[in-house]
């Protein structure tokens, strides 16, 4: 029924308490596919113990290619009608797999199950990611991943839980130069697909300095930025020649070049401090809020940053009857 993917790259330490957290699920009929990306440390061992004792394991020995083609090979491997992620530093509760299964089960309609999570160990979280943990324990139902889609990834990777026939429905994992995981997610949103999470705390994410996404240019922030304009050129900004980005500072800015890269004009910056009303960047001006609709049409993109901003920059925008997902969206 289900096969739990773990990619695999020199993480002997944590492996063994990992597996042990599978095979500990209040649910029996799974798989685990460990696809081993070319380690050189006893990691691979470690899963060839693992698959000794219990045939639900299964190692997979692949050629050092990195985690694009580690994630597609151990897919091709999977036999289950559900894949779950998983990586090799991470634990799950023991009825994780179960209560994903029946949320999948209980709603076809959602091509995508998560599940809250807990980054461990506290001492070592950054003020950032712990904000960042807050958000995602806080975007649950499949309309507020829909509408915060475009903000950052709503979802950590070795949460998911989905069809395997969605997947190959979509390629599997694309190999782009930003997030592998945030790409998987925009494309499963772009077609329709329903993303939502298991309302409980489920998971237990390990941070360590050595994470690929901390290290990575490919998980930095105009890494990101180049993949939100991507998939908002091909969705909510099909066709439109300008955009207003509502932020003139240190995020709206750097998603306004972003936009011009991909051949947007930029209409105008909205900002609601006085100092900077009036000015220019580049060639657009900075306007108030006030002055949005005299430009009903152009869409408006949110790019906000500061604690609880973009909740009032939403009301304000709801005040002057712009719905979001329609006329504008966040993106940070």
């Amino acid at each position: 029924m289900i096969s739990v993917l773990i990619p695999l790259y020199n993480d002997a330490p944590t492996l063994a308490r990992a597996l042990r957290s599978v095979q500990r699920q209040t649910v029996t009929d799974w798989e685990c596919v460990v696809a081993d990306d070319g380690s050189t440390d006893e990691g691979p061992a470690v899963a060839a113990r693992f698959s000794a004792a219990d045939p639900r394991f299964r190692l997979l020995c692949l050629p050092h290619r990195g985690i694009v083609a580690a994630l597609n090979d151990g897919v091709d491997a999977c036999r289950g009608h559900y894949v779950a992620r998983m990586d090799a530093d991470d634990v799950c509760h023991p009825e994780r797999l179960a209560a994903q299964r029946d949320a999948m089960e209980r709603h076809p309609e959602v091509a995508l199950a998560s599940c809250l999570l807990r980054k461990y160990p506290c001492a070592d979280l950054r003020v950032g990611m712990q904000r960042y943990e807050g958000w995602l324990n806080s975007v649950i139902t499949p309309e507020e991943h829909a509408r915060d889609i475009y903000v950052e990834s709503p979802l950590a990777h070795p949460t998911a839980f989905l069809r395997r026939e969605t997947l190959e429905a979509l390629g599997g994992y694309h190999d782009p130069p930003w997030p592998e995981d945030y790409d998987l997610w925009l494309r499963i949103h772009q077609s329709g697909g329903r993303i939502a999470k298991v309302p409980r705390f489920l998971f237990f994410w390990q941070e360590r300095s050595g994470r690929l996404s901390r290290v990575s240019e490919r998980y930095g922030p105009d890494a990101f930025r180049r993949c939100k304009v991507s998939y908002l050129m091909m969705g909510p900004l099909r066709g439109h020649v300008e955009v207003i980005v509502w932020g003139a500072g240190s995020n709206g800015k750097p998603m306004a070049c972003a936009l011009v890269e991909a051949g947007l004009r930029i209409r105008a910056f909205v900002d609601i401090d006085p100092r900077k009303v009036g000015q220019r960047i580049g060639d657009a001006p900075v306007v108030g809020p006030a002055d949005v609709p005299s430009m009903r049409g152009v869409p408006i993109l949110a790019a906000v940053g500061k604690d609880g901003a973009r909740e009032e920059v939403r009301a304000a925008l709801r005040s002057l009857n712009f719905t979001e997902g329609r006329d504008f969206w966040c993106v940070c």
